[in-house]
Order: structure tokens, then C-alpha cells, then sequence
């Protein structure tokens, strides 16, 4: 007959969500704010672990000689942080005094719900000083989450 997720060993992979946005959006506040890369998933157990994964794809603009950094995070909604990364985006100036600068980066965690409820994540941004007009545009297409639920 048909393997129940509850007769798995320790370390199984359950089930995967795959998500990929699609519309981009702007984080361009000193306070997070959600990008549309997000995933649900409702676990079979609640003594199963999630790993999250987001592929982030995203253009960060800045003005010329601003050292303006940006912020990423990963949550499980409503607000419980898993992780969170910072970082300076090294560019060139450009004419328009303004400067582009392509990231891919790539975020992580594992979590553990305690749940059989839905839970979904979110990967959010904040730049350090909106005075100078940086922001951080997420790709559409490009930027994904995966889920794994891992029996416990």
C-alpha cells in the first residue's frame, strides 16, 4: 500500500513548494517591507521541521557616492524572524547620478512551525537611508521560494 508520511524516518523530505513572484515590487523604506517572494505550506506533522530556501533576484538603486545598504530577511507571518542579512552594494558612478546595481543572493532557514495549520514565508527589504533615494526592486520570474517539510 501507499507509505504514510508518518512512517518515514527522521530526515525525510515530506513534501516541496515551489513559488515563483509574479509581479515585482520596491522595498524603499528604512522599515521592512514584504516583497511578493513568498511561500505556504500546511505541514502533515507538527513535530516537522520547514527548510526555507528564497533565490533572490532584485536591482538596488542608490545615488552616486551614497553608502546606502540593504537589508534582507526571511519570516514566518505574522512577524517571527528566522534570519536576517546585510550588505553594501559596490558599483560604479554613473552619469545619471544614480547607481544600478544587479543582485543575486540567496537566503535560508530552518524552522519549526509546531503546526498542522498553514504557515507562510516571506522575504522582506529595507535599505539603510531612504533619504537618498535607494530602493530595492524584486525581480518578477526570476526571484523563488522552495519549502521542504522534513519529518522530525
Amino acid at each position: 500500500g501507499a507509505v504514510e508520511s508518518g512512517d518515514l524516518p527522521a530526515g525525510s523530505v515530506i513534501q516541496v513548494v515551489e513559488a515563483t513572484i509574479t509581479s515585482p515590487t520596491n522595498a524603499n523604506s528604512t522599515s521592512y517591507v514584504n516583497s511578493n517572494i513568498q511561500a505556504s505550506i500546511t505541514p502533515y506533522n507538527s513535530s516537522n521541521k520547514i527548510l526555507v530556501f528564497a533565490s533572490i533576484s532584485a536591482d538596488f538603486i542608490r545615488e552616486n557616492n551614497d553608502l546606502t545598504g540593504l537589508y534582507q530577511r526571511l519570516i514566518r507571518e505574522p512577524s517571527q524572524i528566522l534570519t536576517e542579512k546585510f550588505g553594501f552594494i559596490g558599483a560604479q558612478p554613473s552619469s545619471t547620478g544614480f547607481i544600478y546595481s544587479h543582485i543575486n543572493d540567496f537566503i535560508a532557514s530552518i524552522d519549526f512551525p509546531n503546526t498542522t495549520s498553514e504557515v507562510t514565508y516571506k522575504v522582506q527589504g529595507k535599505v539603510s537611508d531612504n533619504a537618498n533615494a535607494a530602493q530595492i526592486r524584486y525581480q518578477q520570474g526570476t526571484s523563488k521560494m522552495f519549502l521542504l517539510e522534513i519529518a522530525g
